[in-house]
């Protein structure tokens, strides 16, 4: 299964820093998420309007995406794990 990569923007103002996914924006591969990051990073350096902002690329944990069902617990498995202690 392929990695999956989040832009985090931390916008820095004067009584702390606030964290985002920038643009709401799963990306399937690093290459396209680094160069989304350059680019939001060379608007940022045009456009500074009162605050600073910093881009991270992030893997994203599999279990957001994965497409498995999650195990649900019923009465059957409880009682099994029960007898296993």
């Amino acid at each position: 299964m392929d990695n999956k990569y989040f832009i985090i923007e931390i916008t820095k103002w004067s009584y702390g820093n606030g964290y985002t996914i920038a643009k709401d924006k799963m990306f399937d591969n690093l290459s396209d998420a680094s160069k989304f990051c350059v680019a939001l990073e060379n608007i940022q350096s045009l456009n500074k309007n009162g605050c600073d902002k910093i881009y991270h690329i992030q893997k994203v944990d599999k279990s957001i995406y994965t497409d498995e069902k999650p195990l649900l617990l019923t009465k059957e498995r409880e009682l099994s794990n029960d007898r296993s202690n």
